[in-house]
C-alpha cells in the first residue's frame, strides 16, 4: 500500500499515526509532508526530501520572450533559494496570470506580477487556495509572533538578524533581546523565515507578498514603494516603509512611530522629517537598501521623540551636530558606516543606552563617552579601537557599561577596572587572542574546536563561563577544573557528540554551584567520586537518541546536589524515543542519592521514589483507587434510585392524568346526552303543539 499523510502540524499527531502503522518490510511506502521544519528534522531515520523546481529552458523557448520572462519570474518566486519549492504557488499564480492575460497587453505583464501580488493577493480568486494555506500557518502563530513576523516586511530585502531582534525590542513587541531571539528561532522553525549566511535572514517572495497584504489590511504598516501603488488610505500611519521620493500627505504622518527609508536614494531631502512629530524609530540602513546615503539631513533634530536611530552600512562619514539635540535617543547604530570618529558632543545624549560603532574606521573613543549616565551596551567589534581607558571622572565608562562586545583578534584592547562589567561577549575566530581583564560573566560567542588560548591566558578568573565546543580534550577539562578558581557557573555546549563520555573526577571545580550541559545525546557526562563538591544545580538539555543499558551517570557522587533539571528541545517531547530512557536513568540515580533532590522535566516536577517508597506509594494509590471506585458505585446507586423515583412519579402522574381524562370524558358524554334529551323534549313539544292546532307538520 501507499499512504500519503499531508501537512502534519504537530509532532504528537504524527507519533499517534506512526505508532498505528504496521512495521514490516513488505514494500509499503509512507509519505508524510509537513511545513514545520522541526518535525522533518526529528524524522531523521526516514528519508527526507525538500522539493525543488526544475525550470526547463527548452520548455519556455516555445513562448514569446515576454511570457517566458514572466514564467521564469513566477518560477523564481515559487522556488527562491534557499527555500523549498511550493507547487501550490505555481498553480495559483499561473492560473491568476492566465485569467488576467486576456484583459491586458504584454506591456502590462510585469505590472501584474508586481502589483497584483502586493496589492491584490488576498482578493484574487485564483490565489484563494494559496491564501488559505498561508492563513493556516499565520493564524496558528501566537499574537506576539504574528506581530514580529509582520514587522519583517517593513524592509523588502534581506535583513540582518541581530538588527531585526533589536528593532522588535525597540518597537515594544518584546521586552528583552533574548526573548526576541527565541521568537526568531520559532519563525525559522516554521519555515516563515530562512537563515542566510549565519547573520542574515530572508523571507520567501510568496510569503512576503502575503504578509505585505496582511500588514496593509490591518493598517500595521503603510508601504510607499516605487514599484507598487500607495497602499494606505488611513488617516493615521503608525509605521511607514518609504521607497520613493513621493511621501504621503504630511497631515497623516504626525502619528507615525516608525519610518524605514528603502531604495537606493542617495539623499534624504525629500523626506519631510518635520512632519514626523512622534517618530521613535528611524531606519536608514543596508537592510532597507539605502547603501548610497552619504549624509544625514540637519533637520533630523526636529525628531524630538526619536529613541532609535539606525544608519548601518551606509556611506555616512560624519554625524551632524544636530543629533545632540535628540534628548530621548536611546540607541545609536552607525555600524559598517564610514564614520571615522565619534564627536565630543556625544556626551549630550544622556539617554543613550546602546552605542554600536562596530566595523567602522573609528580608532579611538572620546573620553566624553564616559559621561553617558545610562550607557549599558557598547559594541566595538571589528572596529580599529585599540584602547578603552577609564578616566578618573565620577562616572567613568568602566562603571556604567554592562555589556561590551569585542572582536577577538583585535590584538591589544586594554581595559582597567572592569569589575562592574556584567557580560563580555567576544565574537571569535578559531585560535585568535584578545587580551582583556577579568569580568564576572563570559559568554564566548560562536563555535570552538577547543577552549581558546586567549581564554586560558586572560580570562581564567571569570565567575561564569558559557562556551560552545566541538571537542572537550583532557587538557581543557583540567584547565576548567583547576585553573579557573572563581568559576561558579559553567555552561558546556557540545557541537559534536564525544566518542566516550567526559569523566569528571575529584579535584577542581571547588566553587562550582551550577553546571549546564547541552548535547544532542544523553551519554556525554559521568561523575566520579568527589566530583564538583559544591554543585547544587545540575541541568541537562538533550535532543534525541538512545541510552546504552550500562550507562551510569554517577549523580550519587555529587555530595551537595539539590536540584536536577532535564530539558529536551522544544521540538521533542519527554516521551520521545531515547528521551524517556535518559529520564529513567536520571530518576533512578536521583532516587539513590542520600539528599532529597528535586527532579524537574520540562518545567514540571517529577516524582522520585527511594527504596521502599514505591511499594508504599502503590498501596496508597490502590487505596485511593478503591475509595474512588466506592464513591463511584455509591453515586451510581443514588443515580439509579433517583431515576427509579422519578420514573415512579411519572407513572403515577400518568395514571392520575389518565383517570382524570376518563372522568372528564364521562362528564363530557353526560353533558352531551343531557343536551340531546333536552333537544328531543323540545322537538316533541313542538309536534304536539302543531297537532293540537291542526297545522300541517313541516
Amino acid at each position: 500500500y501507499l499512504v500519503i499523510i499531508d501537512d502534519i502540524w504537530r509532532w504528537e499527531e504524527w507519533e499517534v499515526i506512526r505508532k498505528a502503522l504496521p512495521k514490516d518490510n513488505l514494500g509499503c511506502k509512507i509519505i508524510m509532508t509537513t511545513r514545520v521544519r522541526s518535525i522533518a528534522e526529528k524524522c531523521e531515520t526516514e528519508q527526507r526530501a525538500a522539493m525543488r523546481l526544475s525550470k526547463s529552458v527548452e520548455g519556455l523557448s516555445t513562448f514569446s520572450y515576454e511570457i517566458a520572462d514572466l514564467s521564469t519570474e513566477i518560477a523564481d518566486m515559487c522556488d527562491s533559494p534557499p527555500f523549498d519549492f511550493c507547487p501550490l504557488a505555481v498553480i495559483c499564480l499561473s492560473s491568476a496570470w492566465a485569467e488576467s492575460h486576456h484583459v491586458q497587453g504584454d506591456d502590462e505583464e510585469f505590472y501584474w506580477a508586481r502589483h497584483v501580488l502586493y496589492d491584490g493577493f488576498l482578493i484574487t480568486p485564483s490565489l484563494k487556495p494559496l491564501v488559505q494555506s498561508l492563513c493556516l500557518g499565520f493564524d496558528d502563530l501566537p499574537v506576539q509572533l504574528r506581530t514580529c513576523l509582520l514587522y519583517c516586511t517593513i524592509c523588502p530585502s534581506m535583513g540582518y538578524t541581530g538588527g531585526l531582534v533589536r528593532k522588535w525590542v525597540a518597537e515594544g513587541f518584546v521586552s528583552q533581546v533574548e526573548i526576541a531571539e527565541a521568537y526568531f528561532d520559532k519563525l525559522v522553525s516554521r519555515n516563515l523565515l530562512e537563515r542566510e549566511q549565519d547573520f542574515y535572514y530572508l523571507i520567501h517572495p510568496i510569503i512576503l507578498a502575503f504578509l505585505v497584504c496582511k500588514a496593509k489590511e490591518d493598517n500595521f504598516i503603510a508601504y510607499h514603494w516605487g514599484d507598487m501603488p500607495n497602499s494606505s488610505h488611513a488617516k493615521q500611519i503608525r509605521r511607514l516603509s518609504l521607497g520613493t521620493d513621493r511621501c504621503p500627505d504630511e497631515d497623516v504622518l504626525s502619528h507615525t512611530r516608525s519610518l524605514v527609508v528603502c531604495g537606493k536614494q542617495s539623499q534624504l531631502d525629500g523626506v519631510p522629517f518635520k512632519a514626523f512629530k512622534k517618530l521613535r524609530v528611524l531606519q536608514i540602513d543596508e537592510s532597507s537598501g539605502c547603501t548610497n546615503v552619504t549624509e544625514l539631513p540637519t533637520c533630523i533634530e526636529k525628531l524630538q521623540s526619536l529613541k532609535n536611530l539606525y544608519v548601518q552600512y551606509t556611506k555616512v562619514k560624519e554625524l551632524p551636530r544636530e543629533i545632540k539635540n535628540l534628548e530621548r535617543l536611546e540607541t545609536l547604530d552607525v555600524s559598517g558606516t564610514e564614520v571615522t570618529e565619534l564627536p565630543t558632543w556625544i556626551e549630550k545624549l544622556q539617554s543613550l543606552k546602546t552605542l554600536n560603532v562596530s566595523w567602522t574606521p573609528v580608532t579611538e573613543l572620546p573620553k566624553e563617552i564616559g559621561k553617558l549616565q545610562h550607557l549599558r551596551t557598547l559594541d566595538i567589534s571589528g572596529s580599529k579601537v585599540r584602547e578603552i581607558s577609564c578616566s578618573k571622572d565620577p562616572n567613568p565608562l568602566s562603571v556604567q557599561v554592562e555589556k561590551l562586545m569585542l572582536q577577538s583578534g583585535c590584538e591589544d584592547v586594554i581595559m582597567s577596572q572592569r569589575d562592574d562589567l556584567s557580560i563580555l561577549i567576544l565574537f571569535n575566530h578559531f585560535g585568535s587572542k584578545c587580551e582583556v581583564l577579568p569580568v564576572r560573566m563570559l559568554r564566548v560567542a560562536g563555535r570552538h574546536m577547543k577552549v581558546p588560548q586567549w581564554v586560558k591566558q586572560d580570562l581564567c578568573n571569570v565567575c561564569s563561563l558559557d562556551i560552545r565546543l566541538c571537542k572537550l580534550v583532557h587538557e581543557d577539562l583540567e584547565f576548567l577544573k583547576t585553573q579557573m578558581p572563581n568559576l561558579q557557573a559553567l555552561q558546556l555546549r557540545f557541537e559534536v557528540l564525544p566518542r566516550e563520555p567526559v569523566a569528571i573526577t575529584d579535584g577542581g571545580f571547588s566553587k562550582l554551584e551550577t553546571f549546564y550541559v547541552d548535547c544532542r545525546l544523553p551519554r556525554v557526562i559521568t561523575f566520579g567520586e568527589g566530583a564538583m563538591p559544591k554543585l547544587k544545580h545540575l541541568e541537562f538539555k538533550f535532543y534525541t537518541g538512545t541510552v546504552s543499558q550500562d550507562y551510569y551517570m554517577g549523580i550519587k557522587h555529587l555530595d551537595s546536589l539539590e536540584k536536577v533539571v532535564f530539558r529536551c528541545s522544544g521540538y521533542y517531547r519527554s516521551d520521545s524515543p531515547g528521551i524517556r530512557e535518559a529520564i529513567d536513568v536520571l530518576r533512578n540515580e536521583v532516587a539513590e542519592h542520600p539528599n532529597m533532590i528535586t527532579l524537574w522535566v520540562n518545567n514540571m516536577e517529577c516524582k522520585v521514589f527511594r527504596s521502599g517508597e514505591f511499594e508504599e506509594w502503590e498501596k496508597e494509590i490502590e487505596k485511593r483507587e478503591k475509595e474512588v471506585e466506592k464513591k463511584r458505585k455509591q453515586k451510581r446507586i443514588e443515580e439509579r434510585l433517583r431515576l427509579s423515583t422519578a420514573a415512579e412519579g411519572r407513572a403515577q402522574r400518568d395514571k392520575n392524568n389518565a383517570r382524570a381524562g376518563i372522568e372528564k370524558e364521562i362528564q363530557e358524554r353526560k353533558r352531551n346526552l343531557e343536551i340531546r334529551v333536552q333537544r328531543l323534549a323540545v322537538t316533541e313539544h313542538y309536534y304536539n303543539f302543531l297537532s293540537k292546532s291542526g297545522l300541517p307538520s313541516p
